[in-house]
């Protein structure tokens, strides 16, 4: 089984995908860092040089490719889901788990987590990154709604997802 987990940026999806995987001796694969490797540049630096649309094509391209994988655990990109037919696609393919702290809360772990690693961020003021994090919320919410599971949870632990994954 893969289990793909979706949400905003700050929702805890790496944290909580190694912690998933190592747990359950699945694969773990960051999204992100699969385009960084297959690309060689950074995620800031497609975006700069080659555009948001050739970034959305490689991502698209680089999920796809873990169709084919057994026992993985995903954290995807938080615009992932939101592209092509990516939901539906990873719905079809393994277990999509929303992760969904509330918009606070995700303001106050984007600001403690050093938004200039994030290129959407970066050079933001704190106003604007909860402009950022609202705007993207009211974007990207229908698609993460259509994950077989959501939790809405500030103090979230993988715990908690094992938990429901044994129910499956």
């Amino acid at each position: 089984m893969n289990i793909y987990l979706v949400g905003l940026p700050g929702s805890g999806k790496s944290t909580l995908g190694r912690q998933i995987a190592d747990s359950l001796q699945y694969t773990y694969i960051d999204l992100d860092d699969a385009i960084i490797a297959s690309e060689g540049m950074t995620i800031e630096d497609i975006f700069k040089h080659k555009g948001e649309n050739y970034f959305r094509e490689l991502e698209y391209h680089v999920l796809h490719q873990t169709f084919s994988k057994k026992n993985s655990v995903i954290s995807t990109g938080g615009g992932a889901p939101c592209y092509f037919d990516n939901m539906q696609r990873m719905n079809e393919n393994g277990t999509t788990l929303y992760i969904k702290p509330d918009i606070d809360e995700l303001v106050k772990r984007l600001l403690s987590q050093g938004r200039e690693n994030r290129p959407l961020l970066k050079g933001k003021n704190d106003k604007q990154v909860k402009d950022f994090i609202v705007q993207k919320y009211n974007e990207r919410s229908p698609f993460y709604e259509l994950a077989k599971k959501t939790f809405s949870s500030n103090q979230l632990k993988a715990s908690d997802i094992l938990r429901y994954l044994k129910t499956l």
